[in-house]
């Protein structure tokens, strides 16, 4: 016999040279269910149950073995978080339902959550009293690198690091990959496309993060479009960079975004920046507390 992956869960195969016989040994019993928040789905876990909103549902076809197959895929919620899931198989669900899924298993994409079913599962339509509000989560940069990754949360720090890469820069138009010296590193010479981004270091005491921030938030947070910065590019490519500097080094800024687990880390795709305004009163009386418990926890 030999085993392959289907659908990321392991499949065993035999054929005519598998010998098969009855066995005395006792099998353990099915693994039992497991009930779940979304944000204690973890990639591995297997057998879960979790009452859940479809946030959004969509339908796309994949090849499976030679063969055609229709899955579903979107994002669930509830009071706790938000994570992706798959269907192999159609449920019917509909953006705006309370579903509880029974017997799924978790993997993981880049530190995101994946919540995968198909027909053996149960799926069963709720109420939506079911369900509590659903809103961005917020985090303690710690709990953010602690998990990974995690779909729209909302973090606060100081802005400690502007990274390399960030300012305009130049994108092949066939991969979007960033040119270095007018090339792309998989369609060589090519004209490219000019873009702009930040990519930032966050610090909030307990943790850091790196963020990319997209061109349309960029352009905001300088007040100027793509075009004005691009004339400064061409005066000087430290022009751009240094206002960037100006603008968002030593900051304390609040980022919402999905946080996503690779190599160098985590890092936050921001969707939205506002800057805080910072209570000197209400930011020393918290780091008090922070400290007074920290004291206690060592004291105990």
């Amino acid at each position: 016999a030999y085993t392959k992956p289907w659908q990321g869960i392991p499949q065993l195969n035999f054929g005519e040279y598998t010998k098969v016989e009855p066995s005395k040994e006792e099998i353990p019993g099915t693994q039992e269910i497991k009930k779940c928040k979304v944000d204690e789905l973890k990639s591995g876990l297997g057998s879960v149950e979790i009452v859940a909103k479809i946030l959004s549902v969509k339908e796309k076809e994949v090849d499976v073995g030679g063969k055609k197959k229709k899955v579903y895929f979107g994002i669930i919620a509830d009071e706790t978080g938000k994570a992706q899931f798959t269907s192999w198989h159609d449920f019917n669900l509909k953006e705006g339902e309370v579903a509880r899924i029974t017997g799924g298993y978790v993997k993981s994409w880049r530190g995101i959550p994946q919540l995968t079913f198909d027909e053996k599962c149960k799926v069963e339509k709720m109420s939506s009293k079911e369900i509590k509000e659903v809103n961005i989560k917020k985090y303690r940069l710690w709990e953010l690198v602690e998990k990974g990754g995690a779909l729209d949360v909302e973090v606060e720090g100081n802005v400690i690091e502007i990274k390399d890469g960030s300012g305009v820069i130049v994108r092949c138009p066939q991969c979007n990959r960033v040119l270095f010296d007018g090339k792309c590193k998989i369609h060589g010479s090519v004209k490219g496309i000019y873009d702009l981004r930040a990519k930032i270091v966050l610090d909030d005491g307990t943790g850091a993060v790196n963020v990319i921030i997209n061109r349309a938030l960029t352009e905001k947070i300088l007040d100027k479009n793509l075009d004005e910065l691009k004339k400064l590019y061409d005066e000087s490519e430290d022009k751009v960079n240094d206002m960037i500097r100006d603008t968002l080094l030593a900051k304390k800024i609040k980022v919402v975004g999905n946080a996503l687990r690779n190599g160098f880390g985590t890092t936050i795709l921001a969707r939205k920046i506002d800057k805080v305004e910072i209570d000197i009163k209400e930011e020393t009386k918290r780091l008090l507390q922070e400290v007074r418990e920290v004291s206690t926890s060592y004291e105990t």
